[in-house]
């Protein structure tokens, strides 16, 4: 694996595109959005991975949040997926990111999207949905006014949809709330992190049909957003199904009924991603692959994360006093 001031160079690992096609090394993902091509890639120098190449020429800030994202999440020992900027044509100046691949011989992988869908069609609503209007897949419906109906982005209609969709397994119960539990700490970093991206597309699982696990976090390029959690769309992760007013009174009324160990969690996370130990993981990271492109993300710190920062350290504070107690 060849670098080139830092950052990985792919005809090191793929000097021949076409012949790795035709042997099946390179196969193709369609499940990159509109910005991005995907491939999985099997047996590069004895490793697979996902290799995600973004259609437009440049290093864009998007890869660079996303590593930057990644080693956030590692920081608060929150599993993800491991990802290394990669120069993908020198001639096109094109990018893209390679990560680790996490798919397990023996597995299936399941979307959040999957999970919720099949228990909406065991709900009277959706039924008649489809009826009335031909709706069939999750996606056609977050094209109606329907979906407002429906917080399906939330930690407790999905803990009812994994509930539902495990009925079944053995033991479902207790892997059930671990995946429950791991859920309720990404959701915990996402809203710290203002993480625009944490959709029903954006976790899934491994399943053998017996047991099933979350696979590391990954697709973080969302962060830090001024309107990162949208109201009229399932986008970002929520705690509870309703509607919500202040997205801050939301987390509130999370940590506030959470058990003790979930609001430590809340805690531990907070102390640990301090302003300052933001900063200096952009610093490290532009030293690492050479570029400058952490400016956009010192502005969202400095403008609108210590803010945010301020918020959420106040409601960990007032439960404190309240309790007359240290969590």
């Amino acid at each position: 694996m060849k670098r080139e001031n830092g950052i990985i160079m792919l005809d090191s690992l793929i000097p021949n595109w076409s012949k790795a096609m035709k042997a099946h090394q390179i196969i193709p993902n369609d499940l990159c959005g509109p910005h991005y091509n995907g491939y999985w890639l099997n047996n590069i120098e004895g490793k697979n991975y996902f290799l995600k190449i973004c259609k437009n020429n440049g290093l864009n800030d998007q890869l660079f949040m996303q590593v930057f994202m990644e080693e956030l999440a590692k920081t608060v020992s929150i599993a993800t997926i491991n990802s290394e900027i990669i120069r993908v044509n020198p001639k096109s100046n094109t990018y893209g990111i390679i990560s680790d691949n996490y798919q397990i011989n023996g597995y299936k992988i399941i979307s959040g999207k999957d999970i919720i869908w099949s228990y909406l069609e065991n709900l009277e609503f959706n039924r008649k949905l489809k009826e009335t209007i031909g709706i069939n897949s999750l996606d056609e419906l977050y094209e109606t006014s329907f979906a407002e109906n429906f917080s399906f982005n939330s930690l407790s209609f999905i803990w009812e949809a994994l509930e539902n969709y495990y009925q079944d397994y053995p033991n479902k119960h207790l892997f059930v709330y671990k995946i429950i539990e791991e859920l309720t700490r990404r959701y915990t970093y996402a809203f710290i992190t203002m993480q625009h991206d944490f959709h029903l597309g954006n976790w899934e699982l491994l399943d053998n049909g017996i047991h099933a696990f979350l696979v590391p976090m990954y697709d973080m390029e969302l962060g830090f957003q001024k309107r990162f959690f949208d109201l009229s769309r399932n986008n970002s992760m929520r705690a509870y199904e309703g509607s919500i007013q202040n997205i801050y009174d939301s987390f509130k009324q999370f940590f506030y009924s959470s058990s003790s160990s979930f609001q430590l969690e809340a805690i531990r996370q907070l102390y640990i991603l301090t302003p300052e130990t933001l900063l200096n993981i952009v610093t490290n990271l532009e030293e690492k692959y050479q570029v400058d492109k952490g400016t956009k993300i010192r502005e969202n710190i400095n403008s609108l994360y210590k803010e945010h920062y301020k918020e959420l350290i106040n409601i960990t504070q007032t439960l404190e006093k309240e309790e007359g107690k240290h969590l």
